[in-house]
């Protein structure tokens, strides 16, 4: 007994044996799954979208990946990740293992967090396991490759709450910094990375209630969260006119035309105003 309770303890302080032994726990996972394959709307989020982006010229393909999706979401993030993948290799296996990977490095990002909150490296090991047997809560952003942003903003989100708790103690502007480009990659990965601005929320205001952290630090972090909020709702607003469109689009009833229109006068100004022009003139004939 006293034997295995030092293995443990051996593989808590070593942070190499902690991500080994995240991979031989998910071992049997990438095994059952690595021959999954392309499903649905795979062929189109990474195939089709694939084939525009190669016939676009450079201009093009950023405005591909910045323009929002037919609906509605804002995930520029997403789009470059997938362009990314394919263009490093176009077979399943490969964007299967990347997806798989993010999955595990998010479980050794819990546990460097629950190392830094508890003080404990062993119970942080075994919620990092827990984390990683539970890999049936989110097994179709695991195995559907076209939805894997619940995975990688879920890496990314976590590690923006890493560097919040880092902030805690170092008091660094470059972790702020991370903090915040950390939460755009989450949020402009897929709108779910948006849970992770409330959960920070509460862990700062709960840290401050209880005296662990003071007034001036915990408002820092609290602009750095209303500020990633705020340049989504600027990025919305410039292509879409709303703040928020995948809700405020989905709730209208002439949100199609609003984006249709807004997309035409983004890529060619001038033909969108000849298309007001020829209305004004049918308006006036009839």
């Amino acid at each position: 007994m006293k034997s295995i309770r030092k293995v443990i303890t051996d593989i808590a302080h070593n942070d190499i044996q902690v991500l080994l032994l995240l991979v031989i726990i998910s071992a049997p996972l990438i095994i059952s799954t690595f021959d999954t394959g392309w499903f649905s709307d795979d062929y189109q989020v990474f195939f089709i979208n694939q084939t525009k982006h190669d016939m676009s010229n450079p201009f093009q393909l950023i405005k591909n990946f910045l323009e929002p999706r037919s609906d509605y979401h804002l995930i520029p993030i997403h789009n470059i990740i997938n362009y990314l993948l394919i263009k490093v290799n176009s077979s399943s296996q490969w964007i299967h293992i990347f997806v798989i990977s993010t999955f595990i490095l998010t479980g050794f990002i819990l546990f460097k967090i629950i190392c830094k909150t508890h003080k404990d490296r062993i119970f942080a090991l075994f919620c990092s396991l827990l984390f990683i047997i539970s890999y049936d809560l989110s097994i179709k952003s695991l195995v559907f490759h076209c939805l894997h942003y619940n995975t990688t903003n879920t890496l990314t989100g976590l590690v923006a709450f890493y560097y919040v708790i880092n902030y805690m103690s170092s008091k660094k502007l470059k972790d702020l910094v991370l903090v915040l480009l950390f939460l755009l990659l989450s949020i402009f990965n897929y709108e779910s990375g948006f849970v992770f601005l409330p959960i920070i929320g509460v862990f700062i205001v709960s840290n401050y209630l209880m005296s662990r952290v003071n007034m001036k630090d915990t408002v820092y972090i609290l602009l750095v969260l209303f500020l990633s909020a705020g340049i989504y709702a600027g990025y919305g607003y410039y292509f879409t006119n709303k703040i928020f469109p995948i809700y405020t689009f989905r709730s209208s009833p002439v949100s199609n035309q609003d984006l249709i229109e807004k997309q035409i006068k983004l890529r060619d100004p001038q033909k969108y105003h000849g298309h007001n022009k020829s209305e004004d003139k049918i308006n006036q004939i009839t």
